[in-house]
Order: structure tokens, then sequence, then C-alpha cells
């Protein structure tokens, strides 16, 4: 990946009014929301983990399957590896389809089971670009994850998580300037909001990291998502709450990767040299 050509560090203001509807409402809450720092994508009830989503193998697309391992030893059918990738293609349209349905789910455990199907889906089954079915669904994707459970504050914080890592997968496939600014105000929003879990905070944070890394054009943006990283990581608190070392960690891992991306002179604060 080339890198981008040093600049200075510019100031970039949020919306105030933005910022004191976010500080009132912890204040009016009291309390943060809890979720257990080792929570996974994978975790959740013996129904609702990846592990016991839909049987693959009724699609003949699972790991065990013969004539899956058979297309994809040594390229020997052509064939059969083509009739797979149709089959994936086609449960990947099903499972996303779904999300159609999601605003009239009022049942919690049924939406983060949905977000999780997602989110195995996106992961596993879109495996060659152009990833147009996953376009196709882009809008019902993001609304559902950021309209109606990022947004919305009645989504429980297991909801949260895995929509943060339904919109991180979406920012590998679907890597665009256009679904940074989609996206970027609900997820940063959620990374400062000091009343959401910490895994929540986390996967929101590395989430926004995805979708620059993959698809930001403009190198403030970049600079922008470092440098609220950097604010993370310098700070004991961090909008007059303690600063979850979780969160450091995870915003020191964001940091290195989008370091890559940037010309060496301003990773070492030297922003004026040309």
């Amino acid at each position: 990946m080339p890198k981008k050509s040093p600049r200075r560090r510019k100031n970039r203001r949020g919306d105030d009014n933005d910022s004191d509807n976010e500080r009132a409402s912890v204040s009016s809450i009291g309390s943060a929301d809890y979720l257990s720092e080792s929570h996974t994508i994978d975790m959740g009830s013996l129904n609702n983990t990846l592990a016991s989503m839909e049987d693959d193998l009724e699609w003949d697309i699972g790991e065990d399957n013969e004539d899956y391992h058979a297309a994809h030893r040594d390229h020997v059918d052509k064939d059969a590896a083509a009739a797979a990738e149709r089959r994936r293609s086609q449960k990947l349209s099903s499972v996303l389809a779904t999300a159609l349905d999601f605003p009239q789910e009022k049942r919690s455990a049924k939406r983060e089971q949905l977000l999780k199907q997602w989110f195995k889906a996106l992961t596993q089954y879109a495996t060659d670009p152009p990833y147009e079915t996953v376009e196709q669904h882009r809008d019902s994707l993001l609304e559902a994850c950021c309209q109606y459970v990022l947004y919305r504050g009645s989504a429980s914080p297991a909801e949260q998580y895995a929509a943060c890592r339904v919109l991180e997968a979406m920012g590998m496939l679907l890597a665009s300037q256009e679904l940074y600014e989609e996206t970027s105000k609900r997820l940063i929003r959620t990374v400062q909001s000091a009343h959401r879990a910490t895994p929540v905070r986390s996967a929101a944070l590395r989430a926004i990291g995805m979708i620059v890394l993959c698809g930001a054009e403009d190198d403030l943006i970049t600079e922008s998502v470092m440098e609220l990283c950097e604010t993370i990581i310098s700070s004991s608190e961090y909008r007059n709450q303690p600063t979850p070392e979780a969160l450091k960690a995870a915003a020191f891992e964001v940091w290195t990767v989008l370091a890559t991306t940037i010309h060496e002179l301003y990773v070492s604060g030297r922003d004026d040299v040309t």
C-alpha cells in the first residue's frame, strides 16, 4: 500500500450539539452498560452461537463436505468449484435478505442472532470479489446496524457489539469513502460514549479503523482517527470517565495499523517537513 504524503495536522471539531447530547445521556443514565471484556461474536446461549447457526451442510458448502474439498484440491474439478461458489452466493443472499425484516423484530435475542448470522455470512460466504450480493443488501444492513442498534438505546450490549462486527466486515468487503461517510459519525460517537460497554466501544473503534484502512481516500480522515486513538491511549480519563484498559489496547491496535498508511514524517510528529 503506497504511503501518503506528510501534511500538517488539522483539528477536526465535532458537532457541539451532538457532544452536549452525548454528555447529557451519560449523566442521565448514571451507570455504564456491562458486557464481559472477554465477549466475542461467538458467545451467547447454546442456540445463539455461530456454531449453532443453520447447518452449512444443507447447502453443500461446509468444511466437511467432500465435494467442497475435491473442488478446491489442486483445482482438479473446476465445474465443482463453480457449483460450490454458486451455493455460497445463494446462501449469502438468503442470509443477508433477513436484514429487511430486522426493523420489525422486537426480541433482543432474535436480533442478536440475526446480526451474528450476517457476520458469519459476510466473513464465510462472501469469498470472491466483486461482492455484488453484499452491495445489494448494503442499505438494509447499514440501517439495521447504525439506526436500529447503535442509535437506539434499547439495544442490548451484545447486539451493539455484533452490529459493530458486522460493520467491520462490511468495511473489508465494501471499502469506500462513501461507507466511511455513512458510518463514521455513529461509530465514533459509540467509541466516545462512556456509558457503552467497553467491548462495544472497542469493537466500534476497530470497525472505524477497518473502514478507514480499506476505503478512506483522504489522509486527513486517517489522521483524525489516529488522533482519536492517541487521545484514548494517552488519557487516564476520557470525557471525565476512567479510560478502560481494553479500550486503550484497541486504540493502540488501530493506531498501529493506520500508521502503516501514513508517511514516516507524520508518524514521527514532523508534520511541517517537506
